[in-house]
């Protein structure tokens, strides 16, 4: 169960101090309470023959029944979370991520830093490629090596870029961008609340700002792209277009630019 402000677009668990759920509604009329249904389902074998031989929903079927007969339980998420089926709340949702990167980051640089007196941390009798998870006491989680922000004067704030990644002279990054494997950057770009997927090929004195570019896709010089624009898959913007707010479905060329907010290329 996750604490929201806006509970209206989700299945509401209303519970009790054990973590018992007294009911269960789906996206509420009303407000019931602000714990909602998100995460993880972890089933007894025998909720399986709950489910009838046709199309059921679990949240809207199953899930209420067993409230009523008392056997359904939640257990509170904590740390962030977001749902990220529209592209603002993927990007949201990103940011959340990067900026947990950094926390998590600042919290194992303090951990390394040993106080006056203290046992130096070779020292320690403990696997060093494991580490105890802050979010749930008593687990162990293996640290995310791979998943490193980046620091330098092309950066501002948190950006995550993979190593295999070219970034050309006199391009900014950041805050909250994400950079995938074989991206290519050019030089004099500017680019802020976007994710790059694999393969992006950006051009000289581009700017991308609130964006989402799929795999593949290749941007021209001086292009400006943002409004939450999506480009799809093996999607080509030519020199000097203007996207703002646009959908673009996969493997189109665009030759010219387009101003209207909301427009989906087909």
């Amino acid at each position: 169960a996750t604490e929201v402000s806006d509970p209206s677009k989700f299945g509401v668990l209303v519970h009790n101090s054990e973590g018992r759920v007294l009911s269960f509604a789906e996206k509420p009329k009303t407000f019931v309470g602000s714990w909602i249904n998100a995460g993880v389902y972890i089933l007894n074998k025998s909720c399986i023959s709950r489910i009838p031989l046709a199309y059921c929903s679990l949240e809207k079927e199953v899930f209420p029944r067993m409230a009523a007969e008392g056997k359904l339980f939640c257990w509170k998420l904590s740390g962030y979370w977001a749902d990220i089926g529209q592209p603002k709340d993927f990007l949201r949702g990103m940011s959340l991520f990067l900026e947990d990167l950094r926390v998590n980051r600042e919290t194992r640089e303090r951990k390394e830093t040993p106080a006056s007196g203290s046992l130096p941390e070779e020292n320690l009798s403990k696997d060093d490629s494991l580490e105890d998870c802050a979010e749930c006491p008593g687990l162990i989680c293996m640290p995310s090596q791979e998943l490193a922000l980046v620091d330098g004067p092309q950066f501002v704030g948190n950006v995550l870029v993979d190593p295999s990644a070219v970034i050309g002279e006199g391009s900014i990054l950041g805050p909250n961008v994400t950079v995938d494997k074989d991206v290519i950057i050019g030089r004099g770009c500017r680019l802020k609340n976007c994710a790059l997927m694999r393969g992006v090929h950006i051009s000289d004195f581009s700017w991308i700002d609130s964006s989402i570019v799929g795999w593949q896709s290749s941007v021209g010089k001086w292009v400006r792209v943002e409004g939450l624009t999506v480009v799809g898959e093996n999607v080509h913007l030519l020199d000097e277009c203007f996207i703002n707010g646009a959908f673009i479905l996969p493997h189109k060329t665009i030759t010219e630019s387009i101003s209207e907010s909301g427009a989906i290329i087909m």
